[in-house]
């Protein structure tokens, strides 16, 4: 039995070496998960150098016993605290604090924020109990006004990645960039969720190689409990996707 549990482990991780390491369209390059950035070579498209990957800081429940239901949460960035209430109210600085409203009428139950000098962007999710989506917002921080807000759509918000001032987002069954600039997509991909098999309920990993990009999802078989690898891919020149599943 031993002997055969050892032999199973060795199979699955040569399995996901390869899947990870290989597709039929070329090589995946994986950027290394920074606290914040890291720079990367593999994205030629972009840029004929070196290309910053940013990656937005998910702010931390304030207390951290409470696995569910509404609590503040808070992230510090560039030495500024900060801090999101339950209802969306976002505070930053010290003594004095500065103070804006996000745009929902409900909960905010998770969010990512980036700050690039005087301008802040969140990513989050917005719940009434029942339902959920998500969406960012452009905040200016000197004037302190919201510049745009961009709707993600869909609950289970992944990890954003920014390069080169535009961000890769992802919920349930949903696929996009987003130029933060303007707020506007330049693409999107929706209803991918597969309800059969399971397929891109998240995304877990946004990886380049070339014109590609590469929206990877880890799922669970309930059959067998193996982990399967689904990924959605996208040719950043014809803006065409291939799915694998």
């Amino acid at each position: 039995m031993r002997q055969l549990f050892v032999l199973f482990i060795f199979l699955f991780t040569v399995t996901s070496y390869h899947i990870f390491s290989t597709y039929k369209e070329g090589k995946l390059s994986s950027p290394t998960l920074a606290p914040n950035q890291v720079k990367i070579d593999s994205i030629k498209p972009y840029a004929t150098n070196e290309t910053t990957l940013i990656l937005p800081v998910e702010a931390k429940s304030k207390n951290f016993e409470i696995n569910e239901g509404e609590d503040t949460l808070m992230v510090t960035l560039d030495k500024i605290a900060f801090t999101i209430m339950p209802n969306g109210r976002l505070s930053w600085g010290k003594g004095k604090t500065s103070f804006i409203k996000l745009s929902t009428k409900v909960t905010i139950d998770k969010a990512y924020l980036y700050k690039s000098k005087n301008t802040l962007f969140v990513f989050y999710i917005e719940t009434d109990g029942e339902g959920a989506t998500s969406r960012v917002e452009k905040i200016d921080l000197a004037n302190i006004k919201k510049v745009w807000k961009a709707e993600i759509y869909g609950f289970n918000l992944g990890q954003p990645y920014i390069v080169d001032n535009c961000a890769y987002v992802t919920s349930i069954g949903n696929i996009g960039k987003i130029d933060l600039k303007t707020g506007k997509y330049l693409y999107r991909f929706q209803d991918l969720y597969d309800d059969e098999k399971g397929s891109f309920n998240s995304f877990d990993t946004v990886t380049f190689s070339k014109d590609l990009t590469f929206f990877i999802s880890n799922n669970t078989s309930v059959a067998n409990d193996l982990i399967r690898v689904d990924s959605v891919i996208v040719n950043e020149k014809t803006k065409t996707i291939k799915i694998k599943k």
